[in-house]
């Protein structure tokens, strides 16, 4: 008996060290895994390129215009992709690709879709002024700082504003984004620059005729430098400053907004302003010759208004500005908004795109007409010395179900607005007797979400008053 007790408890002890060795082998290889593992990690390099993160859209647009003078179509592609690397430090780096073909604004009898899409293999850039396939941006970015987040980027760079147009505006320079929880600013400055709308004002003015500027690659060397500052859910309230300067082209350029929500319920007020220089300079091309003498207006596709009583027809309007009020409610599916714009000063040409940051409604009236003129764009309809706008606006929005969206916008337009219309459109003897044109647009549109990231929409906008026609847009949109 003792015997056995004597052999089980050495085959316990056999057992309890060979456990023991066990154990403290593994655990020694453990640490050893771990020490090559942290040398491992050690020896790697950092990557840029992994964790690489893309950022765009794509859409196919079919648009067209119908009037007493005829019908028109116009087809448009377009793409912009832009590839960030993974961050090293806080350092990384984008570049972007840019496609555009065709256009969207069809206005004559002579517009349609026969001819306007070429090549047969891949898409052929014919010097073309609206086609565009090439890099885009190309900028380094240094990130730092949790709590406040600060942001560098350097190079060729989007010139996100409310003066501007975010995808297609392009500066070579510098921006500086300093984000808090509920404050941000941004500073930047460009020594070269140019917007879509301004490119497409100075070629419908005539100015890339005979001026030694080339058309599909020109830029504007006047220094733009923009500062804006914003704050976010600050007991209700947001607010938001933007301040600017093109040296001797742009005196100033301001933009101020506040806005209030509670509940539903939200009321904006918004303000823009600008400055033209009094002996303008217009920089310089990157091909071409500086425009130093350019400047009378000599708009080849706005209407010859009557500026009688004191207005100057030939002289750029110095100090120009409009005002927006709006308010608007939103419960479940259906949001709605209801506003009025006005102007001040001698003009109400205020930006370097159509619209920017400006909160209106309708689908054409401010941004879709022949792409040059429309809206509050500085050399547009607007930026004739003795222009005045104003604007009743309203629009509805109601999501039957979530992806399926239904709305109308209404627009009625007056004043003394230099207004641009389309060749295919019915027009009152105002278009050369008057100081502008009074129109009202009705807008349907439909729009429905295929998935998070692929949109289709239509509107159709019926314009009449002074001038009569109607524009339609089918758009596929895909974000990236």
């Amino acid at each position: 008996m003792n015997k056995k007790i004597s052999l089980t408890l050495a085959a316990l002890l056999a057992v309890g060290q060979f456990t023991a060795y066990a154990v403290e082998e593994a655990t020694t290889e453990k640490v050893a895994g771990e020490k090559v593992e942290k040398v491992e990690k050690a020896e790697k390099k950092p990557n840029m390129l992994e964790a690489m993160s893309f950022k765009g859209f794509a859409f196919m647009r079919y648009s067209t215009a119908d009037g007493e003078g005829g019908a028109a179509q116009r087809q448009q592609y377009r793409m912009k992709l832009d590839a960030t690397t993974g961050k090293v430090e806080g350092f990384s780096f984008t570049a972007g690709i840019y496609l555009n073909q065709g256009s969207s604004t069809p206005g004559t009898n002579g517009n349609n879709t026969d001819k306007d899409i070429a090549g047969s293999q891949a898409i052929a850039i014919n010097n073309d002024f609206a086609d565009r396939l090439s890099i885009a941006t190309y900028y380094g970015t240094k990130e730092f700082g949790e709590s406040i987040k600060t942001t560098i980027n350097l190079g060729r760079l989007n010139i996100a504003s409310v003066f501007t147009d975010k995808n297609t505006d392009l500066g070579t320079g510098a921006e500086v984004k300093i984000k808090g929880k509920n404050l941000s600013y941004s500073l930047s400055h460009f020594d070269n620059w140019m917007t879509n709308n301004l490119a497409y004002g100075m070629r419908a003015h005539g100015a890339l005729t005979g001026s030694g500027y080339a058309g599909a690659n020109m830029g504007m060397g006047n220094n733009l430098t923009l500062f804006n500052i914003k704050g976010e859910k600050l007991g209700g309230f947001d607010f938001g400053v933007t301040l600017g300067n093109a040296v001797g082209l742009i005196d100033y350029l301001a933009f101020g907004e506040v806005g209030y929500k509670t509940g539903g319920f939200h009321i904006l007020a918004q303000v823009a302003a600008a400055g033209m220089n009094s002996t303008p300079s217009w920089g310089r091309g990157v091909n071409g010759s500086a425009l130093t003498n350019w400047n009378t207006p000599n708009n080849t596709t706005r209407p010859a208004y009557n500026f009688g009583s004191g207005a100057d027809a030939n002289a750029w309007a110095k100090n120009r500005g409009i005002y927006n009020v709006q308010v608007g409610y939103k419960i479940g599916g259906f949001s709605s908004k209801l506003g009025y714009l006005g102007s001040f000063g001698d003009g109400y040409g205020v930006l370097l795109d159509s619209k920017g940051g400006i909160n209106i409604a309708g689908k054409a009236w401010s941004n879709n007409y022949d792409s040059a003129n429309e809206g509050f764009g500085f050399i547009g309809n607007g930026s004739r010395a003795g222009t005045s706008i104003m604007a009743i606006y309203a629009q509805l929005n109601y999501a039957i179900i979530k992806p399926l969206k239904l709305g109308l916008d209404v627009s009625y337009v007056g004043g003394d607005n230099n207004y641009n219309t389309i060749a295919v459109a019915k027009q009152s003897a105002n278009i050369t007797e008057g100081k502008g044109i009074t129109f009202t647009e009705i807008a349907p549109s439909l729009s429905y979400k295929l998935n998070e990231n692929f949109e289709f929409s239509v509107f159709y906008a019926y314009v009449t008053g002074d001038v009569e026609f109607g524009k339609s847009r089918f758009e596929l949109k895909y974000n990236f």
